[in-house]
């Protein structure tokens, strides 16, 4: 597997591969790119804090495996189950000692609900970057090529 890394951000590309685990101390997270028919991509508004737009997930639990994690948080957040994922790339944030790993998943037939209105204000997919977006929602966008 081919890697390049710029200001400390590593892309993994595909074919997906089981992902490096992180050093001690750093928090781990992992986020569902999901994309709808139209190209349009998933994206969950937080309720609380900053109500940033951001892309469905959230931080593995100590001792949990990947996938579980990334599986259980975009059922929390948007009450539909995932199918097929893939890994495709890595979010390092060394100053904030954050790592987030991007999947590519397709969702399993349901309807995409707010479960948790504390959590979550909104759910969209989004042909555009919305204006108030997080840091890794950004990252990720831009990666993808999607449009700005």
């Amino acid at each position: 597997m081919e890697n390049t890394q710029k200001k400390g951000i590593q892309r993994v590309p595909a074919p997906c591969g089981p992902p490096i685990p992180p050093k001690a101390g750093r928090q781990l997270s992992v986020m569902a790119w999901v994309q709808n028919e139209r190209g349009d991509v998933l994206m969950v508004r937080h309720a609380r804090s900053n109500q940033l737009w951001t892309l469905p997930g959230g931080k593995v639990r100590t001792h949990e495996m990947l996938l579980h994690a990334l599986r259980r948080e975009v059922l929390e957040e948007v009450g539909v189950a995932l199918g097929k994922v893939c890994l495709r790339a890595v979010y390092d944030r060394t100053a904030r000692q954050t790592l987030t790993l991007l999947f590519q998943a397709e969702l399993k037939p349901g309807k995409v609900t707010i479960v948790r209105p504390r959590e979550i204000a909104e759910i969209a997919f989004k042909s555009r970057l919305p204006r108030k977006a997080s840091p890794s929602a950004k990252f990720f966008w831009k990666l993808s090529g999607a449009g700005y």
